[in-house]
């Protein structure tokens, strides 16, 4: 899903939502933005980007010809803020849809968004947020979170299908060692479960986890733990900050790894801090790197959901713009995707997404 089209299907629930305060003269839209916490080092410029495109919407028409009211919140990553503002924000004023942040409360509001019907947009992309009706049994139903990209697990089930080729082409022998590195916090574990099932499928010794928390640190021990397992791949599950101060102290223990990360393991300004630690060293997984998931990967992904292992969570992207798109069933009747398909019931019942 494109940036164009992720601002249209926005638009649109905005639009839907947006019929049941006719009567004012503004879209209300709840903003949950990380300032000042654990992820602020890339919850700030992701803050400030949602800010900023909703005021470009407003200078050029708004919403249906309506202005879009963001209340922008900081609160500082803390489960408990969250929950405060949500309760405010789904009381007698209701906003349109929430622009959500972390996993820890996106996933803790999830059972209220569902049954006050807000369109919930998180810049978390754990796999639980993808399973609308609690089919495998692992997670709430999430009917109205959505996000673009593919999920956690399957960015990082295409890292480890990057690591096994990387490994052969490298002619090693025996068998690659793998190790997730994070906090002990619903963002870092979301995607340990399923990638470490696929690392043990692909053939990869699966070490036992190293922690390291979610802010700046010294974290030598963690670089030394490392080095002495062996490991030959390294999946750092935290946002860049600490990510960084990783890096850094494994270029001094001289720790020889390649180590994996998330969207939010590194970016722009997090590169030039870390100066020469990362590079060479750290593959990141960007949304695009979905695409390495191929048919055999989707169907082992679909024998786990049934046997309950993984929540749905579809082919990716795609699935989350149908369900965008088909917000406005219940008050407009059914439309049509870019696709052309009818947004019918029968066409977004979720055995056909799994079909997909």
């Amino acid at each position: 899903m494109t940036m164009k089209s992720l601002l249209s299907t926005v638009s649109l629930a905005l639009l839907l939502g947006g019929a049941a305060t006719a009567a004012q003269a503004q879209i209300p839209i709840g903003h949950l933005a990380d300032y000042s916490g654990a992820t602020s080092d890339v919850g700030t410029p992701y803050g400030q980007a949602v800010a900023d495109t909703f005021a470009w919407v407003n200078k050029n028409g708004g919403v249906g010809g309506k202005q879009v009211n963001v209340d922008t919140n900081d609160y500082g990553y803390q489960v408990p803020r969250a929950i405060a503002l949500y309760k405010k924000w789904s009381g007698a004023d209701k906003v349109a849809a929430i622009m959500g942040w972390g996993t820890g409360d996106t996933e803790a509001l999830t059972g209220f968004v569902a049954q006050d019907k807000i369109p919930y947009f998180s810049a978390s992309y754990a796999a639980a947020l993808t399973d609308p009706e609690g089919a495998s049994g692992k997670a709430k139903p999430a009917p109205y979170n959505f996000f673009y990209g593919p999920s956690y697990s399957d960015a990082m089930r295409a890292m480890l299908i990057w690591a096994a080729e990387d490994w052969k082409a490298r002619g090693k022998p025996g068998k690659p060692k793998f190790v997730h590195m994070g906090a002990n916090h619903p963002y870092p574990n979301a995607p340990k479960a399923a990638g470490e099932a696929l690392a043990t499928e692909l053939g990869f010794e699966v070490l036992p986890p190293l922690v390291f928390a979610l802010t700046p640190g010294d974290y030598s021990a963690q670089c030394l733990s490392l080095k002495s397992s062996g490991a030959n791949y390294a999946y750092l599950g935290n946002t860049a900050a600490s990510n960084i101060s990783v890096l850094k102290a494994c270029k001094t223990a001289g720790v020889d790894v390649q180590f994996l990360g998330n969207v939010w393991g590194m970016d722009e300004n997090a590169a030039k801090t870390a100066a020469d630690a990362h590079r060479g060293r750290l593959q990141r997984a960007v949304h695009e790197g979905s695409a390495r998931l191929g048919r055999q990967e989707r169907r082992r992904n679909r024998r786990e959901r049934r046997e309950g292992f993984l929540p749905d969570e579809g082919p990716g992207a795609g699935r989350h713009g149908r369900r965008l798109q088909s917000l406005d069933l219940d008050r407009q009747g059914p439309s049509r995707h870019a696709e052309g398909r009818s947004l019918s019931r029968e066409n977004l019942r979720p055995d056909r997404w799994r079909s997909q």
